[in-house]
C-alpha cells in the first residue's frame, strides 16, 4: 500500500474515531437525562458509526498482505484493525443503551470506552506516523497533513468547497475544450479552401498539358507508320550486303600497311584531292547518305574499307559523333 491509500485509510480511521467519541458524549448525555431528543441523537451516530466501521472493514479486508509486510506496515494495519475490534464491542454496548435506559453501570462503561478510543487514536496516530516517515516523508511535514486530513474530514464544507472548485476546473476544461474544437473547425475550413484552390489551380496547369500530350500522340501515331517502314528498309539494306562468306573475304583481305591510309581521316590542305569527300560525309548533316568507294581492280578498295571497319570506333564513329551530336 502506498503512502497515498495508507494515508486515506488513517484518515477513514481517524474519522471513526471522532465519531466514536462524539457517540460517547452523546450516550453519556442521554444516560444522564434519558431524553427522546438525546435518544435520536444517538441513533443517528450510532448509524454513522456503522456506516464508518463498514467502510474501515472493506479497507482492511483489501489490505491483508500487510500482516506479512515490514513492522511499520503490519503496526499500521494492527492500528486500523484495534478500530474495527472497538467498533464491535461499541455498538454492543450501544444497542444495551436502548435497552437499559439511563443508569450509573453504563456510565462507568462510557469512561471505559472513552479511555480505549484515546489509546486507538494514539496507536493509529503513532503508526501512521512511522509508516508514512519511513515511505519517504518527513515527520513535521506528515503530522501537519494528517491534521490538514482530519480538518478535512471534520468540516464538510472544506470538501464541499473542493467539490465546488473542482466543478469550476471541470467547466473551464469544458470551455477550453470548446474554443479547441471551434480552432480546429476554423483550420479544417481554411485547408479546405487551400486544398480546393490548389486542386484548381493544377488542374488550370493539367488540361494545356494534357491538349499538348494528345498532340504528341498523334503526331507518334502518324509517324510510327514511318518509321517502322524507315527500319524495314534499313535491315533490308544491311541484310542485302550480307553473304555467307562474307567473314572469310574479310580475312582475305590484307591489312594496310603503316600509315597508308591514315589520309583518308585528316585534312591535307597541300592536296584537297587525298581528302574531303569522306570526312565531309562523317560530319555532314545527313547520315542516310551512303559513301561510295571507286577504283580500279586491284586498287585498294577492299583494303581502304577493312582499315575503315578494323578502325571504327577509334577513328569513324568519334568524329562521327562529335559533329552530329549522336
Amino acid at each position: 500500500m502506498d503512502p497515498i491509500s495508507a494515508f486515506a485509510v488513517a484518515g477513514n480511521a481517524l474519522q471513526f474515531v471522532q465519531l466514536g467519541t462524539n457517540i460517547v458524549v452523546e450516550a453519556s448525555t442521554y444516560v444522564r437525562k434519558g431524553g427522546s431528543v438525546e435518544q435520536q441523537k444517538l441513533q443517528d451516530l450510532t448509524q454513522q458509526f456503522f456506516t464508518s466501521t463498514e467502510h474501515l472493514r472493506q479497507h482492511l479486508e483489501n489490505d491483508l498482505d500487510q500482516l506479512a509486510g515490514p513492522g511499520y506496515k503490519r503496526a499500521l494495519y494492527l492500528a486500523n484493525r484495534q478500530c474495527l475490534d472497538l467498533s464491535s464491542d461499541f455498538i454492543k454496548f450501544l444497542d444495551r443503551t436502548k435497552l437499559c435506559g439511563s443508569g450509573n453501570p453504563l456510565q462507568s462503561e462510557l469512561v471505559s470506552y472513552r479511555t480505549r478510543l484515546e489509546q486507538v487514536r494514539a496507536n493509529l496516530t503513532s503508526s501512521l506516523l512511522v509508516y508514512i516517515s519511513v515511505e519517504g516523508g518527513t515527520t513535521s511535514s506528515l503530522s501537519q497533513q494528517i491534521n490538514s486530513l482530519v480538518e478535512q474530514l471534520r468540516l464538510s464544507n472544506s470538501i464541499k468547497q473542493s467539490v465546488d472548485q473542482l466543478a469550476t476546473d471541470l467547466a473551464c476544461v469544458s470551455i477550453d475544450q470548446k474554443n479547441i474544437r471551434t480552432a480546429l473547425s476554423d483550420f479544417s475550413v481554411k485547408t479546405d479552401g487551400k486544398l480546393v484552390e490548389l486542386s484548381e489551380a493544377l488542374e488550370k496547369k493539367l488540361v494545356p498539358l494534357s491538349s499538348t500530350l494528345v498532340t504528341i500522340q498523334d503526331k507518334l501515331t502518324q509517324l510510327q507508320p514511318l518509321l517502322n517502314r524507315d527500319v524495314v528498309a534499313r535491315q533490308k539494306a544491311i541484310e542485302s550486303l550480307f553473304f555467307e562468306e562474307v567473314n572469310d573475304r574479310r580475312n582475305q583481305i590484307k591489312g594496310a600497311y603503316g600509315d597508308t591510309f591514315q589520309w583518308v581521316l585528316e585534312h591535307n590542305q597541300r592536296d584537297p584531292l587525298l581528302m574531303g569527300a569522306y570526312l565531309d560525309w562523317l560530319e555532314g548533316s545527313v547520315p542516310s547518305n551512303m559513301f561510295w568507294i571507286r577504283g580500279k581492280a586491284g586498287s585498294g578498295k577492299s583494303t581502304l574499307m577493312r582499315y575503315l571497319d578494323d578502325h571504327i570506333g577509334k577513328h569513324v564513329l568519334d568524329k562521327a559523333g562529335l559533329q552530329r551530336g549522336n
